[in-house]
Parts: structure tokens; sequence; C-alpha cells
């Protein structure tokens, strides 16, 4: 049954809503996508290449358009031919190969960019261009496009010789296939294959490659398929993001930008999380094309090109294609590890975030199984789980050195198994499952020495050093560690964990004489720490966040932080909570941002341990890798802010009063295909939550 508007305004009316014209919430500020420069005018384009700052456009109408992009503020239409024999039926893509455009069965001379010109005809449908020749699967034959305005017919070298798939991409002197084969074709016509993947990529549309992304549409399904190329490890994985339906799409900093009546932002998952949508801006939904534009992004619609600022948050992401527990930054360069996150996907990956907006991969480490990370100027110590502590000189990040091994077993004659290490001023403190806490002091070189050792009786896990205590993550006990004298340390006192839980304090941060403990799948306790011989325990949180989707997140609390009154808790696959913490014993959630897709099958990204750097956040994050956070932007998508101005008004009632009548599938709140009642408790419900 359909209830009509004129019988839910009175309900939504008198339904506790927050002030018109006011924010519920003031956590972080929001940014609309910023249009920079348009070019009006278009007729219907159906197909789109970007080339060193041009555009170049087919229209149904048979015509060619060429823009230069050269000035974002102001792009500049220098040419609209109607005149070409360009056959539109068959000009799914654009080619342009110096001088030429190969668009269907034509090639255009665009050696004066303002004057196009037919040429003559030649192939079909041309792929990318490869090393100056057009590959294509199944034939004997390669086409010689070393001169761009003529071409010759030339054959493989081995007669025998095919390609299985159509060309994909071209990376390294390597053509890659759609069935990620790749072949060496430093001789063009002797291809050498150096990669036979299984993959198998069925049918596909349309596809392109966009580095380091290929971008494929497939032919009998809406599920698009991302392969991204990772030069540290030379390899390509690949992500099909189920649930993303998109005219097109683009990925950039592992964030995926797809339209579909409005822009929708995701994350480059198998589970996509939804980060933001626009749906107001009219350009954004009427769009059929998006591009990557340098920092920028190129948006053609039915009528206009246009250049948007668009700006997300998370900010990026990076994934280095192994499970991320652990998280050290050092200048511009972030370090993670894997810990016990994963048992088979292990490995210690260097980060540059010198732009956090574009994290790169530079180098894995040479470390079996490495869990934590600290780091004195340029030296990184990884707690390696059979090796000990090792230093790693990182002055030159994509070439990390080993400069030296430490043996942190009791007696140092041993068999280390080094879980953590923590740096805090010139001393260094490593945690071993069996050896206890070692101390050692930083010498001029960053190089170590021994000065002590403790033991707990039990195994240690993890450590953090706070003015003059260390703070040690026990199997079953937080160790509370005097280290004022480094030379003999003394053991203070020890926290136990809750009563009947078998998961163990994982770390713990002091804060103006409180101490916060990450209890896990208990949430976290606040002690106080006057006297640090003698914790009292005065709260227990069970941090136990209600998402504005309306999922319950019962988290497992693995890393807290304090800054400017507010207090981090990464909740692992519960995402990342954000208190108000002016008064510890009484939190205000800001903010949650959730680390994955609500209702996922499994939970890919975890928050394990959190960073900051000026005002940005670092999270490792599971399979996910690193994501970076701006603190003075929003957080995570705002599901009643309809008609996205940033603001929860009645304006947003009225947008939902409209579609709901409509029975437009924006007011289908809950997903279940019908309009009622459902929806409307929904939407009060979203709108007395605000937006993070």
């Amino acid at each position: 049954m359909m209830i009509r508007t004129a019988c839910i305004s009175a309900l939504i009316c008198s339904a506790s809503l927050a002030s018109a014209g006011e924010p519920t919430t003031s956590g972080f500020a929001c940014t609309q996508p910023e249009l920079i420069g348009l070019v009006s005018g278009l007729n219907d384009p159906l197909a789109l290449t970007i080339d060193n700052n041009y555009a170049y456009l087919t229209q149904s109408d048979n015509s060619f358009v060429i823009i230069d992009l050269s000035d974002a503020q102001f792009p500049t239409l220098i040419a609209q031919t109607d005149d070409l024999p360009i056959e539109i039926d068959y000009a799914k893509q654009i080619v342009i190969n110096q001088s030429a455009a190969y668009i269907g069965r034509s090639i255009i001379n665009i050696e004066d960019k303002s004057d196009p010109w037919f040429m003559r005809y030649a192939f079909d449908n041309p792929p990318m261009v490869a090393n100056g020749y057009l590959y294509y699967p199944q034939t004997n034959g390669v086409y010689n496009v070393t001169r761009p305005l003529a071409y010759g017919l030339d054959t493989f070298t081995d007669p025998n010789f095919y390609l299985n798939h159509d060309v994909a991409a071209f990376v390294n002197d390597q053509l890659v296939t759609l069935g990620l084969d790749r072949y060496d074709i430093t001789d063009p016509l002797a291809p050498q294959l150096i990669d036979d993947n299984p993959y198998e990529p069925g049918l596909m549309d349309t596809w392109r490659y966009e580095a380091p992304y290929i971008i494929v549409s497939p032919r009998n399904t809406d599920t698009p398929v991302i392969h991204t190329y990772h030069p540290v490890i030379d390899k390509f994985t690949t992500t099909q993001p189920d649930g993303i339906i998109a005219d097109d799409l683009t990925v950039r900093a592992d964030t995926i930008f797809a339209i579909n009546k409005g822009l929708h932002i995701y994350t480059l998952t198998n589970e996509p999380l939804l980060i933001a949508s626009y749906i107001a801006d009219p350009i954004l939904n009427d769009a059929r094309f998006i591009r990557r534009l340098g920092d920028r992004f190129l948006i053609v619609t039915s009528d206009t090109l246009a250049i948007y600022d668009i700006r997300t948050n998370p900010v990026a992401a990076v994934s280095t294609t192994s499970h991320t527990s652990f998280l050290e930054l050092l200048d511009n360069v972030a370090v993670l590890s894997s810990g016990n996150i994963s048992a088979t996907s292990l490995a210690a990956s260097v980060v540059d975030v010198n732009d956090p907006s574009n994290p790169t991969w530079l180098a894995d480490l040479p470390v079996a199984e490495p869990y934590g990370l600290a780091s004195s100027d340029q030296m990184l110590f990884v707690a390696a789980k059979n090796e000990g502590l090792l230093a790693f000189d990182l002055s030159t990040p994509d070439r990390p050195i080993l400069r030296a091994t430490y043996d942190t077993s009791r007696d140092q004659a041993g068999s280390p198994n080094t879980r953590d290490v923590f740096v805090s001023g010139s001393y260094a403190y490593a945690a071993d499952r069996s050896g206890g806490l070692s101390i050692y002091s930083i010498g001029p070189t960053r190089l170590l020495t021994r000065v002590s050792n403790i033991q707990f009786g039990q195994v240690s896990h993890r450590v953090r050093v706070q003015g003059n205590l260390a703070l040690i993550s026990s199997n079953s006990k937080l160790n509370i560690i005097d280290v004022t004298d480094k030379s003999n340390p003394l053991l203070l006192a020890s926290i136990d964990e809750l009563p009947g839980t078998e998961n163990y304090i994982h770390t713990a941060i002091v804060h103006d004489q409180l101490l916060y403990t990450a209890d896990e799948n208990n949430g976290y306790r606040i002690f106080n720490l006057a006297d640090p011989a003698d914790p009292v325990e005065l709260a227990h949180f069970d941090a136990v966040v209600t998402g504005p989707d309306g999922q319950v997140h019962n988290p497992w609390v693995f890393d807290l932080a304090i800054r400017d009154d507010l207090l981090y808790v990464a909740m692992s696959s519960g995402g990342l909570a954000i208190y108000s913490n002016a008064d510890p014993f009484n939190p205000v959630l800001r903010s949650h941002i959730p680390s994955n897709a609500p209702d996922i099958t499994v939970a890919t990204t975890r928050y394990r341990d959190i960073e900051f750097d000026n005002n940005m956040l670092y999270a490792s994050a599971g399979e996910s890798g690193l994501r970076v956070f701006n603190l003075n932007a929003c957080a995570g998508s705002c599901p009643a802010d309809l008609n996205g101005d940033n603001i929860i008004n009645f304006f947003d009632v009225a947008y939902f009063l409209v579609a709901f009548d409509s029975q437009d599938p924006e007011a289908d709140l809950n997903n279940d295909n019908a309009f009622n009642f459902f929806d409307l408790a929904r939407f009060i419900a979203l709108y007395n939550e605000g937006c993070p």
C-alpha cells in the first residue's frame, strides 16, 4: 500500500527533527564537488578520449570535437567538424597516435588540432597503440603505425603466433591482454610471453587503461572489473566491485568514481563501501563519461564538458596486496606490516605519502613475518617474529637497506620471537613473546646496544612507552613498567583482562593521568593512573556504534588515540569512531567511519593501527592496505542530506516527500522495493542522526 505525502508530512514535522537550516552535527566541514570550468554546446557525445591535455569526442551527428584542456578554468573548443566520414556505428573508441586519430575505420589528421581532416579508411576499431603497432587477437597480422598517418601490415616472426585476447594495456614495454597475459614486445614482431595468466576475462564491451588501472565493462553483467598494476611486485590484481551499476567510472588512489544519475564514490574493494553520493548537481546527474584529469576529473554530459575538483574522505588508499596491521610514519613515508592479521599474506611495505592524496607503494622489506614497527630518524626497526629486531636504513625509501639484526630472546642466544617495538627518546623497547621486554640505547648511527631485560612470566605482544612508563600487553594482563632507570626496569602493577573473557588487552595509552586500555571485543576501559603502582578502574565502554546506515557495529577495539579532546577508536572491521572526550566518562560520538559496506559477506578492511600527521589520519586497513583521512573534511556520506547541500533541513524533507510520492528508488531507504511506513521511519532516524 502506498502512503501519500499528505499523510506523512505531519508525521515528519512532528518527529523531533533538528532545527531547520542548521546542521545536526558540526564535526567536519564538507566540500561539494567544485566546478572549475566547462564547455557547452556539445551534441550527444558517444565516445571520449583524453590525450596530452586534449579531449577528443565523437557525437551522434557524426561530428568530431577537439577541446583544449590545458587551462582547467577555461577549457576551449578548438574544432568541431561534421563533414568527416566517421561511421559512428564503428566508432566505439578513439585512439590517438601522435598526429593521428583512429576512429572506427577512419584515420583523421590532427596535426593541426584546429583543423582535423580525413586521411583514409583503415582498420576496424583499432586497439591501443603498443610500441608503434596495433595488435589484434586471433590473427598473425599486425599493423605498423610507427608512421601514424600511414600504416603497413606486417606478420609475426613466428607464423604460428597469435594473441588469445584483446590488448588492454602497454606497461613497461610489455603488452598486457584482457586475460592479463603479458608479452615483452621489445621486438614488436616477436612477442615473448613472460606471464601466462590463468585469468579468463569473458566477453567485454569496453575497456581502457588509466595507469595503474585497467577498467573493464563486461558484456553480460553490470559488475565492472578493475585490474591494478603493482610495480613493486610486478603483478596485476583484480577487483570486481559487486553492486556498482555505472554508466562510466574511473579510479583514483584506490577509490572508484562512478556515474549513474549522479556521482557515487566507493572504495576499491570487491564489496565496496559507498563513501559519498552527489545527485543534486545537474551536470553530475546527467553525466555519461568520467575521466581523471591530473588531480581533477573531466565529466561529459549530453551537451557539456566540465572539469571538477572532487574531494573525498578517505582522501586516498593504497593496497599493498598483503594484510596490514601495524603502521609507522617517518617523514613522508608510511610503513605497514602484517602481524598476526593473516597467516598467508605477510609483508612489510614502504609507502610514499609525500602527497597524502596519492600514496605510492615503493618497496617491500625482506622480512618473512613482520610485526611491530618503530623509527628513529631514517632508521626503521621491525619486530620480526623469528628473526629478532631488524634495523633498516630508509634514507632512500624505495631501496631499504638492512643495517643490523638484534636477538631479543632472554639470553640473546635463543630463538627470538619479536612481536613489537617502540622508540621513545634515545631508547628502543622491544617486546618478545617469550623474552619479555628488552631496552636498547640508540647510538649516534641509530644502531642499538642492549641495556636491560625484564621478564613477566607470560607472553608479551605489544609495547607502548609514555614518559617513564612502559605498557606491555601480555596474554591476560597489561603490565605497567617503570623505566626511569633504563638499566633496571621495575614492574609496578598489572591489570587483568575482563573477567570471563579470553581476549588480551591489545594496547594502551596514557592521557592526563588516565590510562585507556583497548580490550578488543570488550571495548575500552579507563583507569586512574595517579599512582602507577595502583591503577584504579573508573569506567568501561563497550564501544558499540550504530552507524548512519542503521547497522549496529560490535567492534573489536585495537587502537586508541587522543588529540584535541577527541578520542579516536580503531575498531578493526567495525570502522573508526571519533568521540568528544572533553568528559572522558561521558564520551559523545562525533563521527563513525565504517570500514566495510553494510552486511558485507567477508570483512576485508580492518582498522588496526592509527597515526597522525598534521591534519591527516593514517590507518592500517587489513586487505585494503593504507587509508588516509583528512580530519578537516567530511567523514563518510550523509544519507539524510538528500539535496546535497551539506545542511539537514526542511529542503531534505521536501526532497524525500517528492521522491516518496513518485516512488523514486531514492526514497526506498530500507531497500525492500516497497514504499511504506518503514521508509518514513528510516528517514526520520537518519535525519535525527545528522551528518558526520
